[in-house]
């Protein structure tokens, strides 16, 4: 009957006892309860009482406390000025957190017009008015809000008024924090108005312990004690307490604790004799086996729970004693693998990889034949891996086709093993291995296992030990191949990297293709190198050679559609050559063996997918390569083609900008009248700007002369486009305007925006200048202030900006100004390359400009222009970003 408990099982002599004690207990504890019950009842009617007098009191005190601060507030004869009632109702305020609100009413309900309030909400349908004058009072509570208010009211004497009463608006968080600091935690008390609304109440909320309703509060004669009217006010207050009944006392609970004792003490030593020792002997055999006895046994025949127990320890200990047997050889296997992996780890050379894993397979495996076979990334192929530098690996043909079929295997990535068995028992048997990392093959493991070792009891552990294996040689590889990419990829870039410094320090053409020829050849490892341009009709011509001879670069020019080298540039993809003497075209056969030439790579160049020529490689042996040269010269000619394309475009840009530019500069005379003039032009060391730097002098028709230094934003064509444009409207506008430069400026100003979209900035100084009398009239167009040296060279003027910049808006206006050169003084222009020249970050400046002319002080126009060009590039370390254009003008004494 196993759905029923049984008598004679452990479980059912257990549950007779527990149930014969429980009643014995429990009719004990009973009787004891009844009288205990009552004393409690008692006791905890007299505390309730206590408490309800206490948090009375408490609640009491609160209220008669707030009519006393409102009566002794208001009693002071300073009270009637309205700014000290003020601040009366802001210090109760501040004193009084739990009052909402404060302030003076009369009979009538009616705010007295000198008291202020911290709220404006009314607080007249809360005060008695028949009851205002007489004796204070205290209003039913309302919500307003979230919050619970009453309010508490007391007449005081105000003179000029009939009667005024005090109010102050009250949270019952006043009353509440007075019970709680009377009150025990435990014990729940609930203060009601005349309205039967709570005011506050405190203590523990549970089901089981109510509080008396507004309607019911005195129920019993024994109650009556738990009820409080209150003196200051028409409240009541009830309270129960629950955390302090009084216990039953240690001489009433000896007794029967230990009549309790004995009884489970008897039935203890009687059922100890049928459960203890077994359980002793259960006890003693897991101690046994807890130190590592797996031997110990226990026999019981109890027949009940304790029997079957001793028959699942045994059967426990005998599985722990196999399970001890297996792990001692999973660790030795462990070992192995691990001895394994530290060999075939130990190196990221390939070769060495490979060598470790042979010999671990023949020592640890007893296999006749391994070899281990690695994917080649260009073919996609397996090829077997040497296991010494400069030798080759020749697998059987048998255990090739198995390597193949391991690899090719749709399932080679599931399953880790592929087992073929060539012939019958008696043979030996070839086992491959996939090598797999993550996703991907990396290659495949074979190996021919002698017929003593392939056919024993142990073949499968074996076989498992063997995949395990398979996948630390696969992931050893794997790092071996990645690690020799890498290397060979850093190699490439160091190579390319090379490459781009040589050629990309200049925009000359003939540069460029000197040095593209010349490192290819040095990182390549090549012995020739050419590079073919082609002409507008597509003709592919010897643009630059290295270690040819003339005679092999004149039969290189190739027309299109010719064969070999114009194969990459018609096709635009890498050609290679492994062996270029078997088949050459006959018209360089010839040149090629008395070059002593053999393998070649050509790749095209390629600028905006356009091909503008090729650049072709010779080495002395046939090409051998895995490609990697295959892609370091299809980088090089990709960024080779860039340069060389931007090489072209400067060179015809810069000619023409320079050739411009030349025009702009123009005659300056030596003498015009009284004035002499000295002038220099030094171009940026960067060859790839030509500024828009611009200097003129011009003999206008009053005879005056107008010396002008203008700079145009911008490099390169446009800006010497533009430099042209400012320097004839200038002109026109100047012989326009003879007596005005800002006039002048103005015109060129709306001219640059109206006419150049807006794509004109320029900075101009004019000066217009009396040859005879000295008097200067100038306007600066946001340009660096002119210097006039007067005193000789003891006394600098600057001739601050009168505008904007040309171009900047049209609503710039120009004013002109006017000062006379004294006899002997002179005049200098410049543009923002003298004082922007650098020196380890740090620039000349004005002030740098200023010492220059002070420590040179009495030199002529044209030495003056000399030497401060010579003192800023010996500032800037001859190496000016800007260019510099001067002018100096000296007028005679």
């Amino acid at each position: 009957m196993s759905g029923f408990i049984r008598l004679r099982s452990i479980t059912g002599k257990l549950l007779v006892a527990i149930l014969a004690v429980f009643l014995l207990a429990m009719a004990y504890q009973y009787a004891a309860f009844l009288e205990s019950y009552r004393s409690r009842q008692r006791l905890t009617l007299a505390l309730q009482a206590s408490v309800t007098h206490a948090a009375a009191a408490a609640a009491d005190d609160t209220l008669k406390d707030t009519i006393v601060e409102l009566t002794s507030a208001w009693a002071s004869e300073d009270n009637r000025t309205p700014k000290h009632r003020k601040s009366v109702l802001k210090a109760l305020l501040a004193v009084h957190p739990d009052w909402i609100n404060a302030g003076l009413i009369d009979t009538r309900e009616k705010p007295v017009s000198s008291t202020t309030a911290n709220s404006g909400k009314p607080i007249d349908q809360h005060l008695a008015g028949p009851e205002l004058a007489t004796e204070p009072t205290v209003s039913p509570v309302v919500t307003e809000g979230n919050t619970r208010i009453f309010v508490v009211s007391a007449p005081v004497s105000a003179p000029g008024k009939d009667a005024v009463v005090a109010y102050a608006v009250v949270s019952s968080e006043a009353v509440l924090t007075a019970i709680k600091n009377t009150v025990g935690r435990n014990s729940v008390v609930r203060v009601v108005d005349a309205n039967g609304d709570a005011v506050c109440e405190i203590g523990p909320k549970s089901p089981g312990r109510p509080v008396a309703a507004a309607s019911a509060l005195v129920s019993t004669p024994e109650e009556s004690e738990m009820t409080v009217r209150l003196r200051s006010a028409d409240w009541r207050v009830v309270a129960h307490d629950y955390g302090n009944a009084i216990g039953e006392s240690n001489q009433e609970w000896l007794p029967r604790a230990i009549i309790t004792s004995l009884a489970a003490a008897m039935l203890a030593l009687m059922m100890g004799k049928h459960i203890a020792n077994p359980i002793r002997k259960l006890s003693r055999a897991a101690a046994a086996v807890a130190v590592g006895d797996l031997r110990r046994r226990v026999v019981i025949n109890t027949g009940d729970e304790l029997q079957s127990l001793a028959q699942s320890f045994n059967t426990m200990a005998e599985n722990l004693e196999q399970h001890e047997r297996d792990l001692r050889t999973k660790t030795r296997v462990q070992q192995t693998l691990f001895e394994l992996a530290g060999t075939i780890t130990s190196s990221l050379d390939v070769t060495r990889v490979a060598k470790s894993i042979t010999d671990a397979l023949s020592q640890h495996f007893h296999a006749t034949e391994v070899v281990v076979f690695g994917r080649n990334d260009l073919t996609d192929k397996l090829e077997p891996v040497p296991v010494e530098a400069g030798t080759e690996v020749h697998a059987s043909t048998s255990l090739t086709r198995l390597a193949e079929h391991a690899f090719t295997s749709p399932s080679a990535l599931s399953i880790p093993s592929t087992i073929a068995y060539p012939g019958g028992v008696q043979e030996s048997t070839a086992v491959a291995l996939p090598l797999v990392v993550g996703n991907a093959r990396v290659g495949v493991l074979a190996a021919t296992l002698t017929p003593g070792e392939a056919w024993d009891t142990e073949l499968k552990n074996r076989l498992e030990l063997l995949e395990t294996f398979a996948s630390l040689a696969g992931i050893a590889l794997h790092n071996a191949y990645i690690h020799g990419r890498t290397e060979d990829f850093m190699k490439m870039l160091n190579s390319h990297r090379r490459v781009t410094e040589a050629i990309s320090s200049s925009l000359d053409l003939k540069q460029v293709l000197h040095a593209l020829v010349k490192t290819t050849c040095e990182v390549m490892h090549a012995k020739a190198c050419a590079i073919l341009l082609s002409d507008q009709n597509g003709q592919l011509a010897v643009a630059e050679a290295f270690n040819l001879s003339k005679d092999f670069r004149d039969k290189l020019n190739i027309t299109p559609g010719e064969p070999w080298t114009g194969v990459a540039f018609s096709e635009k993809r890498t050609i290679v050559r492994e062996d270029i003497c078997s088949d050459a075209d006959l018209r360089l056969r010839e040149e090629v063996e008395m070059e002593g030439l053999r393998g070649f790579m050509c790749s095209p160049l390629l600028a905006a997918n356009d091909a503008i020529g090729t650049i072709n490689v010779w080495m002395a042996e046939p090409y051998t390569g895995r490609g990697l040269e295959v892609h370091l010269l299809a980088s090089i000619a990709s960024h080779a083609a860039a340069v060389i394309a931007n090489a072209k475009l400067f060179g015809r840009e810069y000619q023409i900008a320079e050739t411009l530019q030349d025009t702009l500069k123009g005659d300056v005379p030596a003498r015009i009248g009284r004035l002499t003039f000295g002038h220099k032009y030094i171009p940026a060391l960067d060859e790839a700007s030509v500024g828009g730097d611009l200097y003129d002098v011009v003999t206008l028709a009053n005879g005056k002369v107008a010396l002008v230094v203008a700079d145009v934003a911008g490099k390169g064509i446009r800006a010497a486009v533009h430099t042209a444009m400012v320097r004839y409207m200038l002109r026109g506008f100047l012989y326009q305007w003879p007596d005005s430069p800002a006039s002048a400026l103005d015109l060129l100003n709306k001219a640059a925006i109206n006419y150049s979209d807006g794509h004109v900035l320029v900075t101009v100084f004019c000066a217009v200048i009396d040859p005879e009398t000295g008097w200067m009239t100038y306007a600066n167009g946001g340009h660096p202030p002119g210097i006039v040296i007067a005193r000789e060279g003891k006394q600098l003027i600057h001739l601050y900006r009168t505008g904007m910049p040309i171009g900047a808006t049209e609503e710039c206006c120009y004013q002109d100004r006017k000062i006379r050169l004294e006899p002997g003084s002179s005049l200098l222009l410049y543009t923002d390359g003298v004082i922007e020249a650098k020196r380890q970050g740090s620039m000349l400046g004005i002030e740098g400009l200023e010492d220059i002319l002070f420590d040179n002080a009495g030199l002529g126009p044209i030495e003056m222009a000399e030497t401060v060009c010579r003192e800023t590039s010996d500032y800037a370390q001859c190496d000016l970003k800007d260019d510099i254009a001067l002018i100096a003008a000296g007028f005679e004494k």
